[in-house]
């Protein structure tokens, strides 16, 4: 690690609210334990804050403050006294004894720092992916990662980047977004954690350039930067499942319909099995759940039926996780081939697949 002279001037301003902000914003990404003493300090100079941990190779936000050097902070100790600070400005000093002062109007704390630096990411070429609006890509990386799983073997705790698609997928589901019409680039896969981290310091307001390496994946717009770790494996290509969907069953159901029925249905599941079993007739669909200790329930509500009567039983846990994070106002469409083929859930550009539980009877 680089040392930083203690002789060297540290004595920098800010508007209190704009600090706050930045610091709250890359708070995530700061561990609440760590082996790693490196990775609870925030670094701060007059012009950016920063931080570094585990995944995230570097997180900065631009700050528009005055003053000299740049120091090390305990984040979340900052992160607890920035909202209790009234005052429009306050001041950051080193002092000879090798601590930081933070100072407001009313108020005066004597806090630790340390001399390092943090290590600089790894040198790569990268090449650029796409540019897209900040708010737009946070609530694509939000929808994609719904489907995140556990087995990191197959990428399952990663969200796959490969423009213009993003999505993940566990054993039973894939959750999937298409952006833009085009073919696929080469797929990255971004840690499902790292996602939130990336999503909480990303500005809403602000275009956002993606760049990507075989190793990094870069987020940067004017008042942000963030160098992420990539995962390694493979996620399989999920939109050439979407294409072998025939539709010979396709429902068109009222979301905020759909929602209430399998909250009400929810109510008896068996926590065990998790079946929720799915009719879909010409004018309704029949919502079945039974459990053990907890009775049966049988909810009913309309909807519009092309195609052949089907019955399908589904993972509950899985269907109550992407209807509950739906769009409520955007019209939904369901298709499906057989009680035992893959289940698509269709609203706009984003598309949800189920895999079945068995045959029903």
């Amino acid at each position: 690690m680089v040392q930083i002279p203690r002789h060297q001037e540290r004595n920098m301003q800010f508007r209190t609210a704009e600090l706050k902000s930045a610091v709250n914003a890359l708070l995530p990404m700061i561990p609440a334990r760590t082996p790693c003493e490196l990775m609870k300090w925030i670094e701060i100079a007059p012009t950016f804050v920063r931080v570094y941990s585990g995944n995230i190779a570097t997180a900065a936000i631009k700050l528009n403050g005055e003053g000299t050097g740049r120091l090390m902070l305990d984040g979340r100790i900052l992160a607890q006294i920035l909202p209790k600070i009234t005052q429009e400005t306050i001041s950051l000093v080193a002092n000879e004894n090798g601590n930081v002062v933070l100072k407001s109007d009313s108020a005066t704390f004597t806090l630790a720092t340390i001399n390092d630096e943090f290590p600089k990411p790894p040198e790569t070429e990268f090449a650029a992916v796409k540019m897209i609006n900040g708010k737009l890509l946070k609530s694509a990386l939000k929808i994609a990662s719904i489907a995140t799983g556990v087995d990191e073997r197959f990428g399952y705790g990663s969200v796959g980047l490969q423009w213009p698609y993003l999505f993940s997928s566990d054993s039973t589901s894939v959750s999937m977004i298409k952006m833009e019409d085009g073919e696929p680039m080469t797929q990255r896969l971004i840690p499902a954690d790292t996602v939130s981290q990336i999503c909480s310091a990303l500005p809403d307001n602000e275009d956002v350039a993606i760049y990507d390496s075989e190793s990094l994946v870069k987020f940067r717009s004017d008042t942000a930067l963030i160098v992420a770790r990539l995962s390694e494996g493979k996620l399989p290509e999920v939109w050439t499942i979407l294409d072998s969907i025939e539709g010979k069953s396709i429902v068109d159901i009222d979301p905020k319909e759909l929602r209430n029925a399998i909250d009400l249905a929810s109510i008896t599941i068996n926590p065990e099995s998790e079946r929720m079993i799915f009719r879909f007739e010409d004018e309704k669909t029949t919502i079945r759940t039974q459990g053990a200790d907890k009775g049966e329930s049988e909810i009913s509500l309309s909807s519009s039926l092309d195609g052949d009567p089907v019955e399908v039983i589904l993972y509950g846990k899985q269907v109550r996780k992407f209807v509950s994070r739906s769009d409520q106002d955007q019209p939904l469409t369901i298709k499906l081939d057989a009680p035992d083929s893959i289940v698509s859930v269709t609203q706009g550009k984003v598309t949800f697949l189920l895999s079945p539980i068995r045959i029903a009877e």
